[in-house]
């Protein structure tokens, strides 16, 4: 009688080897969707955060400001020709701003020690939008994942921006880290209180 030998055969070994790489196969995939999907939030995170900062300091400011008192696009401009941007009328003043975006809007801010300027500046080569109070050269970056930055009237087509008491603005916050990327749109209606 042969004695049966102790081990296993090649076939087991085979099948064992098949079972496992296919075990492994699905836990790398559920890891890798869930790595993915834990990118997309963290940005989303990351570009809410950046909304709620924009839309806080924003709003807050505009509200106590008497409304925008210049604005300039992203060649430097304030005027075209002897006409000033924040007196252009909504048509006028968004034709110039899908040819010559806006880089700066400049506000007449109300504090308890009297009047300041608060400029709102845009820097699309950087992304940036940032909050300056003054005439200071440096100030508080508000976001470093601005796509586009628009500003509208609301109460009234005929207004121009230095006489309108509304204005809003639309900033599109993107933001992109390996293959994941998210979008985050802020939408910020803005009513000047102290305007006269």
């Amino acid at each position: 009688m042969k004695k049966k030998a102790k081990g296993f055969t090649v076939i087991e070994l085979i099948i064992a080897s098949a079972i496992l790489l296919i075990v492994l196969g699905i836990i790398y995939n559920i890891l890798k969707v869930n790595n993915g999907m834990l990118s997309e939030v963290d940005i989303k995170s990351t570009l809410q955060i950046d909304g709620e900062t924009i839309q806080r300091d924003i709003s807050k400011v505009g509200m106590q400001s008497t409304g925008i008192t210049d604005c300039v696009t992203g060649s430097g401009i304030n005027q075209y020709g002897s006409q000033y941007i924040v007196d252009m009328t909504y048509d006028e003043f968004n034709t110039r701003q899908n040819a010559d975006k806006i880089s700066q809007i400049k506000f007449n801010y109300v504090t308890e020690s009297g009047n300041e300027t608060y400029t709102v500046k845009y820097d699309e080569a950087n992304r940036t939008l940032t909050g300056l109070i003054g005439n200071a050269s440096s100030g508080k970056t508000l976001s470093a994942n601005v796509e586009s930055f628009k500003i509208n009237t609301v109460d009234n087509q005929n207004n121009t921006l230095r006489s309108c008491t509304y204005v809003q603005f639309d900033i599109l916050l993107k933001k992109k880290v390996g293959v994941t990327q998210a979008e985050y749109p802020v939408s910020i209606l803005v009513k000047f209180r102290n305007k006269n």
